[in-house]
């Protein structure tokens, strides 16, 4: 048994990677899709539509040359996380999944607080109460919204809980998810609150049992072997969460160990040997043992590139430029540093760190009729820049780390005019690798690890050996500028924050 299978469940992407042993990649598959706004504030994505990608990657995947299904020993299983699904009594879906920047349980997020105290909450659950963010606000928003549905619920889980589900018949979380789930104790017990469970008036039979990200969820199934084209009976783990999976890839596993991954979020990350939490980060259990990660996030940095191609771009690209996406990085890079005198807040669909406030929304500041399209573009990668300083100041002063260099992964970890940006404004060596793939190869090792495949993880991610790529360095004339500019960018939000509550209440 040879092989390694690993499934990524990303924002608008499903990646099924084959690996061998030592955890190089053999072959990779990629199924896009389309996150749902049936309704403006609210996120969700059919999880039947996760495992007819995920099935359809296997079977290609299978399919490739060289490979048979009977090399293939073990499986694990990356997700998104929070993506807040629900199942009834025969394990059959009852709705769409609600994902992390969703923003309809606003009012919900706001009656846990009157129930619980935000400081009680932090203090036994290591996260705060925010809208999407923290499941527990959609399952209230459930509750109050569509009772009957609450009344039929089997079990509350994430992206993981079905697809394991859906290959081996059994139904888990695992800690990392569950970190994210808003009732759990991430710290000492690793399972549900019962006491916060009672004070919260939440049934704790409609929590799933827990395991450790490497434990087995069961064996495939006969249906799902027939589905996929896998050998009925191999161990799958539960695997974990998308940036943990990530950061176990990436050999994240001592104390003070951090890097950046840059998808959809923009999420700076630091293991702990301690739990010991703070309060303007989310917080989590490892995918190891004895491990936490403690997670600096933006919400949309990604999107919001997404959303600049789809409404502000120029339409039909002409043959031989590339892509939107390049125009506009292209575009960016001709405009100077500062944008012309624009500051942009990428608060598109709320934010997370460090302003934790679902009411906010982005902001372009100085625009002039001497603005142009590239200094908007520029304004954009420079304000996700300001966000990520804010994130590392934090981590800087709170866990007293030094910081010369941050490794990068991710769908724009390569992107040199961003990283430039980024360097700039970080003063920091961004050091981007030149393996992306990291959450499904992380679901992979743990696949491994569970099939008894990988004995060593700490020798298998030293052997991987990812190639640090061209790092962009900090440049020192451009420093002045963007401390000046920083210190504007800190000071809109305050002074915005009422107003965002006052257009929140317009309808």
């Amino acid at each position: 048994m040879g092989y390694m299978l690993g499934i990524d469940i990303g924002t608008s992407r499903i990646k099924v990677g084959l690996f061998n042993q030592t955890g190089q990649l053999v072959t990779l598959n990629r199924q896009d899709y389309q996150i749902s706004y049936p309704v403006p504030g609210w996120a969700e994505v059919d999880p039947d539509l996760w495992w007819t990608l995920v099935s359809k990657g296997i079977r290609e995947v299978i399919a490739s040359p060289g490979i048979s299904a009977q090399e293939i020993g073990s499986l694990g299983i990356s997700t998104l996380c929070p993506a807040l699904l629900a199942v009834d009594k025969n394990y059959k879906l009852l709705r769409p999944a609600i994902i992390f920047f969703d923003q309809r349980s606003n009012q919900e997020a706001a009656q846990i607080k009157r129930l619980v105290p935000a400081a009680d909450f932090f203090q036994a659950t290591g996260n705060r109460i925010i809208s999407g963010a923290s499941s527990l606000t959609s399952i209230f928003w459930l509750k109050n919204n569509e009772p009957e549905l609450y009344r039929r619920s089997r079990f509350f889980g994430h992206g993981n809980s079905y697809i394991a589900y859906k290959l081996t018949d059994n139904f888990f979380l695992d800690r990392t998810n569950a970190s994210y789930m808003g009732v759990f104790d991430a710290r000492k017990t690793y399972d549900w609150k019962p006491d916060l469970l009672k004070e919260l008036g939440l049934a704790p039979s409609k929590f799933p049992p827990v395991l450790l990200s490497s434990a087995t969820a069961g064996l495939i199934s006969k249906k799902a072997a027939q589905v996929t084209g896998l050998k009925e009976g191999i161990p799958v783990a539960i695997g974990g969460a998308d940036t943990a999976c990530s950061a176990l890839a990436l050999g994240i596993l001592n104390d003070g160990d951090i890097f950046q991954s840059c998808g959809t979020s923009d999420v700076i990350t630091v293991c702990s040997d301690k739990p010991v939490f703070n309060d303007k980060f989310l917080n989590r259990c490892h995918v190891i043992e004895q491990r936490w990660l403690l997670h600096g996030a933006m919400s949309t940095p990604g999107a919001i590139i997404k959303w600049l191609g789809e409404e502000l771009g120029y339409g039909e690209v002409p043959k031989g430029s590339g892509n939107v996406y390049d125009l506009i990085f292209e575009q960016a890079k001709k405009s100077p540093p500062g944008a012309n005198g624009l500051i942009f807040l990428p608060y598109m669909f709320g934010e997370r760190t460090p302003i934790w406030d679902s009411n906010a929304r982005g902001v372009l500041f100085g625009l002039s009729l001497n603005s142009k399209r590239r200094d908007i573009y520029r304004s954009v990668l420079e304000g996700v820049g300001f966000g990520l300083r804010q994130i590392l100041e934090i981590i800087r002063s709170s866990l007293n780390l030094e910081i010369g260099e941050l490794k990068v992964v991710g769908g724009a970890a390569q992107n040199q005019i961003w990283n430039q940006i980024k360097a700039d404004i970080l003063k920091v060596n961004l050091v981007p690798m030149d393996y992306q793939e990291t959450a499904v190869l992380g679901a992979a090792l743990l696949g491994g690890i569970n099939a008894g495949m990988i004995k060593d993880i700490d020798q298998i991610t030293k052997n991987l050996k990812m190639r640090r790529l061209t790092q962009s360095q900090p440049t020192p004339e451009h420093q002045k500028l963007f401390d000046q500019l920083y210190q504007i960018y800190n000071d809109l939000y305050p002074l915005l924050k009422q107003q965002y509550q006052e257009l929140k209440k317009i309808k």
